[in-house]
């Protein structure tokens, strides 16, 4: 039955995208506002997929008073994608890699997802150039530090490159502390995106904690990304503290 479930809501994820696109490119050309119209269409879509999957957030704080920034989480799994982006009305950074999924290449776009690839210094440089410009034209940018996805709760080794941008412009960072109260929601190992799906994504619902953190500023980039890394780790230990007492 939970296959079954699986199957029908990943159906269902695949028509609402399909959807959204051809509306969102409909939007996107009759209106004077396109960067609002990308921010709304992420956004509907992400807490559209959330709806399908029935996963429940529990949040610690009002997310309407946050100023623009960069929000940065521990990364556990795909669905932090979907979480970050129903939250915030934001750019968010992503592998290069998803832009060559079927049917991804025209919502890159309309979602405005910077793509990057790893290892590779011009895609990089080319990455910092459009955060730059998403901030001061005062939109958000979501990314995960770690660059992949964590194969433990706690977060790994954090990239300097985000937090070079975040000294240099002076903007703060928003540090956001991702738990799933289900262990088996975290991607982890070589199991491969759609037999995880399967497996996880039909049970009747999933809870996820949402420590959304205080924002930091700080001009010299090391410290920043070390007191970014520290609160995050403590966030998660606190949440999962949480789970254990409840």
């Amino acid at each position: 039955m939970n296959v079954v479930r699986a199957c029908w809501r990943l159906l269902l994820i695949c028509l609402i995208t399909l959807y959204t696109i051809i509306i969102g490119y409909i939007k996107l050309s009759l209106s004077s506002d396109k960067n609002k119209v990308k921010q709304n269409v992420a956004q509907r879509w992400s807490k559209r997929c959330l709806n399908i999957l029935n996963i429940k957030l529990e949040l610690e704080r009002d997310v309407s008073d946050l100023p623009v920034g960069l929000i940065m989480s521990n990364h556990r799994s795909y669905l932090d994608v979907f979480i970050l982006l129903s939250l915030f009305p934001s750019s968010i950074v992503a592998k290069q890699e998803i832009g060559k999924w079927p049917g991804i290449r025209h919502a890159v776009d309309l979602a405005d997802i910077i793509l990057v690839k790893r290892g590779k210094m011009s895609s990089m440089l080319d990455t910092m150039k459009n955060i730059k410009e998403r901030l001061r034209n005062n939109k958000s940018v979501i990314l995960f530090p770690e660059g992949k996805i964590g194969d433990t709760y706690l977060p790994g080794r954090f990239m300097n490159g985000s937090f070079l941008i975040a000294s240099h412009l002076d903007v703060p960072v928003i540090p956001i502390a991702l738990y799933y109260l289900d262990e088996n929601d975290a991607w982890v190992g070589k199991v491969s995106f759609l037999s995880h799906f399967l497996n996880n994504m039909g049970k009747t619902k999933s809870k996820v904690k949402v420590k959304i953190l205080n924002p930091i500023s700080n001009q010299d980039a090391k410290l920043l990304s070390h007191i970014t890394f520290k609160l995050i780790e403590q966030g998660v230990k606190e949440l999962s503290t949480l789970r254990k007492v409840a």
